[in-house]
């Protein structure tokens, strides 16, 4: 399949969001897990005070287990309708190549990152790009830093809390996460297409108005949650 940059995207996965496209597109975080945590915290919190052994343990401990699968099969079903809807849009999709091990050993996301699932997801998404004859191309994590500049490629540290990117270069002022997803659409693009893409914001900006309209009205459609 031949490259061309009105269907091909970066994407930047996260936990704010779901995942944030360079053309602006934002999926949300269903936070699955965390809406169903009080409930689930109430059905293991009555298993663990039953008799063990007893039928009413065995009772509560399905309890908990069908509210685990509710939550399992509504990650799928997202993950599934959401996967559909950017391989039916691009052709080419770059994405970090996500240490999720790694990122899970912080106990205090671990939990957030497992409700995410994004492994599963990227897997779904490669499969269903491979489909159409499209790929899902993967980049290093370290080589998409959220310190470059999308428009002039200039680095400046800013911390993880900071949610704006603003660059004393050239005066770009953009979302943290759309100003990743688009640097992660050009490493990649210069990666595997050997195409200096650097400064090509204006570029994506152009392909992305007839794009984007179709993108949202069709991601809208998924959204239940």
């Amino acid at each position: 399949m031949e490259f061309q940059l009105e269907n091909t995207v970066g994407i930047d996965m996260g936990l704010k969001e779901f995942a944030v496209l360079s053309d602006s597109v934002v999926i949300d975080n269903p936070r699955l897990l965390k809406k169903s945590q009080k409930k689930l915290s109430k059905a293991q919190h009555n298993s663990d005070r039953k008799k063990l052994g007893s039928k009413n343990r065995i009772k509560s401990k399905q309890k908990v287990a069908r509210i685990h699968r509710k939550i399992r099969n509504k990650r799928k079903d997202f993950q599934h309708k959401e996967t559909c809807s950017i391989a039916k849009a691009y052709d080419f999709v770059f994405a970090e190549n996500l240490a999720v091990r790694n990122m899970m050993a912080n106990h205090h996301l671990s939990k957030a990152i497992g409700d995410v699932s994004w492994s599963q997801f990227l897997l779904l998404l490669e499969y269903k790009l491979s489909q159409k004859g499209g790929q899902l191309l993967k980049i290093g994590r370290s080589d998409s830093s959220f310190q470059l500049c999308s428009s002039c490629g200039s680095r400046h540290p800013m911390p993880l809390s900071e949610r704006t990117y603003t660059c004393p270069d050239c005066g770009l002022v953009m979302d943290r996460d759309l100003n990743a997803a688009i640097n992660i659409l050009q490493i990649g693009i210069r990666k595997y297409f050997n195409k200096n893409a650097v400064g090509t914001t204006d570029s994506i900006n152009a392909c992305r108005d007839t794009k984007v309209v179709s993108v949202k009205q069709e991601a809208t459609a998924f959204k239940r949650w």
